[in-house]
């Protein structure tokens, strides 16, 4: 509970310094505690920065100040809605991007080696089944090994059922979403979106599954946690 107390105060006043003194008097903990409090912090990825004489002070990240901004829309009861917010966000958010990438290549590797039974949907015909299983196959092996790689690193537990559930639905949205930009496409008749990132079909070929996956992630991860809340 001291991570928090510290946390919330250092927010208080961006930028300015606070001395240890001043933490232990007005949180009513011990000047240890506060240490422990601030080197949990920095574990979880806050920069704190100390200087002897000052104190310490919370050097805002461009992801931290997001969450300042978007809970400043928010009734205080109701929980910011994003990956980066939750418990160990940082995990969560790099779980959703890598997933959809690993989807996409693992769909792209199971179609090309793998694919007998072509054109099962009239948007995307190159698309085998096998490619479609290989996708799902891929973001699920990749969210289990994920979550207890990450489990390791933050040194928490983790829900190997909100793993699997975030590597299928996870992959059947990354599978969806490639579809959905797949018939912007061919209602448009163009190829590419763009010419940005040559042979690749533009940037936004490079996200647009990341558009659905990502919502998906964080609704299971909002239900069932990944990793265990800890005090």
């Amino acid at each position: 509970m001291s991570r928090e107390q510290v946390y919330q105060l250092l927010q208080e006043r961006p930028g300015a310094f606070f001395s240890g003194q001043e933490l232990s008097r007005r949180l009513g903990i011990s000047r240890a505690a506060v240490w422990k409090a601030i080197d949990a912090l920095r574990r979880d990825g806050y920069t704190v920065e100390a200087r002897p004489g000052l104190g310490y002070r919370l050097t805002f990240t461009p992801d931290v100040l997001v969450e300042r901004e978007v809970r400043r829309y928010l009734p205080p009861d109701v929980p910011c809605p994003e990956l980066r917010c939750l418990e160990d966000g940082k995990y969560l958010v790099l779980l959703a991007v890598l997933l959809t990438f690993v989807t996409d290549a693992g769909a792209y590797f199971a179609g090309v080696f793998l694919g007998r039974h072509r054109g099962v949907t009239q948007v995307s015909p190159n698309k085998s089944v096998e490619g479609y299983i290989g996708g799902f196959v891929s973001g699920v092996a990749f969210a289990l090994l994920y979550g207890l790689v990450a489990g390791e690193i933050a040194r928490v537990p983790v829900d190997l059922l909100s793993l699997a559930l975030c590597g299928l639905f996870g992959a059947l949205a990354t599978e969806v979403g490639d579809l959905a930009f797949s018939f912007v496409k061919r209602q448009y008749g163009v190829k590419d979106f763009g010419h940005l990132l040559p042979g690749h079909g533009g940037m936004l070929d490079r996200f647009d599954s990341m558009l659905f996956c990502g919502p998906v992630v964080l609704f299971i991860v909002q239900c069932l946690p990944v990793f265990e809340v800890m005090g």
